[in-house]
């Protein structure tokens, strides 16, 4: 059962998910509730995933800190607009998760792209989302900005 986050199509859609642990349901539930998304008639354990199923491969502010000298890396934060201004990650793309949809010929399929958000559950989204498209080169940054803003060069939007 698929199905993606009312802001990616429509509010009335309902969200089913799977937690990485049953531990994590109340904090998800919190973060979605934040973003609108009260309709969630069913959570599945993390059981029904099989071992076999492929993660979403991640990235911590760390290792892409080592990594981002290289060239051909893509940044794409998907957080609102004024959250991006405030502060963000030098050369990062900004793509409302919103509308990642109407942005996907932006988006590089042969370069490596890193997710981002504050927290890492709307890049983690945008990253999940990106890959059932076919961009097999997604990896999502887990770290909130708290980590990643200290590890990573940043800027803000000029005034």
């Amino acid at each position: 059962f698929t199905t993606y986050i009312g802001w990616l199509y429509d509010y009335a859609t309902p969200f089913c998910f799977i937690p990485p642990s049953l531990e994590d349901v109340d904090s998800i539930l919190a973060a979605l509730r934040a973003v609108g998304v009260d309709d969630v008639p069913a959570i599945f354990a993390p059981e029904v995933v099989s071992p076999q199923d492929p993660a979403l491969p991640v990235i911590s502010a760390a290792e892409l800190a080592a990594r981002l000298p290289q060239n051909g890396i893509r940044i794409v934060d998907v957080r609102g607009y004024s959250e991006y201004c405030e502060e963000h990650i030098v050369g990062a793309q900004h793509v409302l998760l919103g509308a990642l949809p109407q942005h996907l010929d932006d988006i590089p399929r042969t370069t490596p792209v890193i997710t981002q958000c504050a927290s890492g559950y709307r890049s983690q989204i945008a990253a999940s989302w990106l890959r059932a498209r076919g961009f097999d080169n997604v990896v999502n940054l887990t770290d909130s900005k708290a980590v990643w803003s200290k590890q990573l060069p940043t800027t803000h939007c000029a005034e």
